[in-house]
């Protein structure tokens, strides 16, 4: 176990630029821009007076810029690069990312959607649709998001019940027969409670073809770095008082196809190839897929008490995860004349979160703004990760003697944290303000897994383990802990 304690402390000073005499006036879009309200720091406020590096997108921007995912945000937002992994989307902002995305590893950008945090790059990679915005900052955020905001955060918004009847649909054809939908409804119920139902739909044919080396004539991958994946939303928003409202949403969906391919493309095949002979790469007859299904139920409570506004948010989420996601697409061993082999895995996963926020506010704007709150994040991962290599000359079958563990981990992980934070808002004039925040969190992550790996290992029933035949005895046990105060 390693521990370590200091203070977190920031200071900030902000200013917007005065006009200068003789300059034009604001056009109409510049004004827009500066008057879209965020909550980038807890708090509803102006984008133009927000000190930190901040952009923001409104959902029809999203639209029409094509981004229909977290790993389109780097074609719009400066410093922010997004690529993809087996267990999901990395996120890099101003070069701070992760290197560890499987269950023990921590986000170092934090990503929030209406005010959650989700730490699995597997949901974290879901489709945008029917958004009131999206949030980046830039730099480090640990004041008010605590853990996995090294590098920034990225603020998820999605569109709320409004008091006007609403509907709209959209249908997008494209290559490699792309076929996106989505569509959504708003409707007011009573004067003080209305619904809203979105859903969304991503289909697209892969575009990297594994067909190299198919001496072996066995069944191969589909297309690989396909989409298949829906999504639906629920939400019901309740106002019921003047100065309070309740936000209750249900999300869920199903993430399928191939997924993304373990090596990409074959830098030679690029360099020398065109076309579509340059995303050929070597087949593999334990085909890559994907089969998982998630739900998260998230609500909201605002309410104003006299000169303090109160705000709730709290959420469960649940992931269940069926994938082959290392489908080995690279060159596979055998160069020096012997047996080719392939990499496959079969990972087996239930992951269940539980967050909740609390947050005291200023509930008008004033000279001195502030906010406090406090945190708590539990996640628990138990999982099946099995990895196997297998032999090409008895290939595909999943019997003991055609694959050998390389390794399995089988185990829960536990991540928790949780903080207390406060930070405050000084107006000197009308265009400069000083920032102070202070935060105290406990952050702490346990694995208790046993690996297997080069060896015979054996299951429940004494029968050799496979693929078919999960290993529970002869394992090496692991029992790793780490905490962070700061």
């Amino acid at each position: 176990m390693s521990s370590a304690a200091c203070a977190a402390l920031a200071f900030v000073i902000s200013g917007t630029a005065m006009a200068q005499a003789g300059t034009s006036a604001p056009t109409a879009s510049q004004t827009d821009m500066q008057e879209i309200i965020v909550t980038a720091q807890k708090t509803s406020e102006t984008a133009s007076k927000t000190p930190v590096a901040l952009s923001v997108f409104s959902g029809e921007t999203l639209k029409d810029q094509g981004v229909t995912s977290v790993a389109n945000i780097s074609n719009i937002a400066p410093s922010v690069v997004v690529g993809s992994a087996s267990q999901g989307v990395n996120i890099a902002i101003r070069g701070v990312q992760t290197t560890d995305v499987t269950s023990k590893g921590e986000q170092s950008n934090v990503f929030n959607v209406d005010g959650i945090p989700i730490g699995r790059p597997q949901m974290i990679g879901l489709a945008f649709f029917d958004l009131e915005r999206v949030e980046v900052l830039r730099g480090p955020q640990g004041t008010l998001y605590g853990k996995s905001s090294t590098g920034g955060a990225i603020n998820v918004i999605t569109a709320k019940p409004k008091d006007d009847f609403e509907a709209s649909g959209s249908v997008e054809l494209g290559n490699f027969n792309t076929r996106r939908a989505d569509a959504m409804i708003n409707v007011p119920i009573t004067d003080t409670f209305a619904v809203r139902a979105a859903v969304n739909m991503n289909k697209r044919d892969g575009y990297i073809y594994p067909v190299l080396g198919q001496q072996y004539s066995y069944k191969t991958q589909d297309k690989l770095n396909d989409e298949d994946n829906w999504t639906a939303r629920i939400t019901g928003k309740w106002d019921y008082s003047p100065s309070g409202n309740v936000v209750l949403t249900g999300t869920f969906g199903h993430i399928g196809g191939t997924g993304s391919a373990n090596y990409g493309i074959l830098y030679d095949r690029y360099l020398h190839d065109s076309g579509k002979s340059e995303r050929e790469v070597y087949a593999n007859p334990m085909a890559g897929k994907l089969d998982d299904d998630f739900y998260m139920i998230n609500g909201e409570i605002n309410q104003d008490l006299g000169p303090v506004h109160f705000t709730y948010d709290g959420a469960y989420i649940s992931f269940k995860a069926n994938d082959n996601k290392f489908a080995s697409t690279g060159d596979p061993a055998g160069q020096d004349g012997t047996d080719p082999n392939y990499l496959w895995s079969h990972y087996v996963a239930h992951i269940k979160t539980t967050s909740h926020e609390i947050r005291f506010s200023n509930s008008s704007p004033s000279r001195l703004e502030w906010v406090i709150g406090a945190n708590y994040y539990h996640e628990t991962i138990p999982e099946e990760d099995q990895n196997w290599q297998t032999i090409a000359s008895c290939a595909p079958s999943l019997d003991a003697s055609c694959n050998n563990p390389n390794p399995v981990i089988i185990g829960t992980t536990r991540h928790t944290s949780k903080g207390v934070f406060g930070q405050l808002n000084f107006h000197l004039t009308d265009n400069l303000k000083i920032t102070g925040g202070l935060r105290y969190s406990q952050d702490h992550a346990t694995r208790d897994a046993t690996v297997y790996a080069g060896g015979t290992f054996y299951g429940a029933d004494g029968e050799q383990c496979g693929p078919t035949v999960l290993c529970t005895t002869g394992g090496f046990p692991i029992r790793a802990s780490s905490a962070v105060t700061s």
